[in-house]
C-alpha cells in the first residue's frame, strides 16, 4: 500500500502497521539494565521464590567463611538423644555419695604415704600406715565429714571447705600425736619424731576431708573407679592389719 501524501509537500509518514523486513537486522537487547528493569516487571513464580531464598542462605555474609559450607545436621537430634540416654544411666548407676566420698578421702590420705615409704626404703609402710587410716577414717572421719556437710548446707561457697580443713587437720594431728605419744611411752629423744609426724598427717587428714567433699558427687557416677579405689583401700588394709598384728614391732 502506497503512503498518502501530506500537505504542503511533506514526506509521506511510515506505515507502523506494514510487516517486517526478513533482511532487516534486529535483534533483543541484551543490556544488563533492561534486563534488571524486566525482572522487576515480570512477576515471579513461586518456585522462582524458594530458589532465591535458597541461595540467599548459601551467599556468604560479611565475616563468614566463604570455602565454609554449613550442610544440615540431620544427626543432630539422634546424638542429642543418646546424649541424653548416657546421662540418664550415668545418673541411674551412681554409687552412694558416701561410698565415694570415702573412697576419694581415704584414697587421698594413703597416697600421702607412698612418697615416704619409697624415700624411707619402706614400702611396708603403706600397708601399715593403710590400717589405721581406713579404720578410723570410717569409724569417725566420714560421720564427721556428713555432719559439717548437713551443718554448711545452707552457708556461703568457702565455708564448708575451710570447716572441713580445719576440722580434719586437728583430727589427724590429734590422733597421731596421742598414738605417737602411747607407742613412744618410756623413750627419749622422740619429741621431734612424734611432732613432725603429726604435723604429716595434719596435712594428709585436712587434705583428704576436702578431697572427699569436693570429688565426691562427680566420682560417685563412675562406679567403676569407686568400687576400685575402696577394693584397694580394704585390700591395703588387710594387709597392714595382718602385718601389724604378726609382727608389732615392724
Amino acid at each position: 500500500m502506497a503512503a498518502k501524501k501530506q500537505p504542503g509537500g511533506m514526506p509521506p509518514e511510515p506505515q507502523d502497521d506494514a510487516p517486517l523486513d526478513p533482511a532487516d537486522a534486529w535483534e533483543v537487547s541484551d543490556d544488563p539494565a533492561l534486563e534488571r528493569e524486566y525482572r522487576a516487571l515480570r512477576k515471579k513464580t513461586p518456585e522462582e521464590v524458594a530458589l532465591e531464598r535458597e541461595l540467599e542462605g548459601l551467599v556468604a555474609k560479611p565475616g563468614d567463611d566463604p570455602y565454609e559450607l554449613d550442610w544440615p545436621d540431620e544427626e543432630a537430634d539422634a546424638r542429642a538423644a543418646a546424649r541424653a540416654e548416657r546421662e540418664r544411666q550415668r545418673e541411674a548407676n551412681k554409687t552412694p555419695r558416701w561410698l565415694a566420698a570415702a573412697a576419694a578421702g581415704l584414697g587421698t590420705t594413703v597416697l600421702f604415704l607412698v612418697p615416704v615409704a619409697l624415700v624411707g626404703g619402706a614400702p611396708g609402710l603403706v600397708f601399715t600406715g593403710a590400717f589405721p587410716i581406713v579404720v578410723v577414717g570410717l569409724v569417725l572421719g566420714l560421720p564427721i565429714l556428713l555432719l559439717i556437710e548437713r551443718l554448711t548446707q545452707n552457708v556461703p561457697s568457702g565455708i564448708t571447705e575451710v570447716a572441713l580443713l580445719l576440722v580434719g587437720g586437728a583430727t589427724g594431728y590429734g590422733l597421731t600425736y596421742v598414738v605417737a605419744t602411747y607407742l613412744s611411752a618410756g623413750e627419749e629423744g622422740l619429741g621431734t619424731i612424734r611432732a613432725v609426724t603429726s604435723l604429716f598427717m595434719m596435712t594428709a587428714s585436712a587434705t583428704g576431708f576436702v578431697v572427699a567433699h569436693l570429688a565426691a558427687e562427680r566420682f560417685r557416677r563412675n562406679p567403676r573407679a569407686v568400687y576400685l579405689t575402696s577394693a584397694l583401700l580394704v585390700i591395703a588394709a588387710v594387709m597392714g592389719g595382718f602385718i601389724g598384728f604378726s609382727n608389732p614391732l615392724a
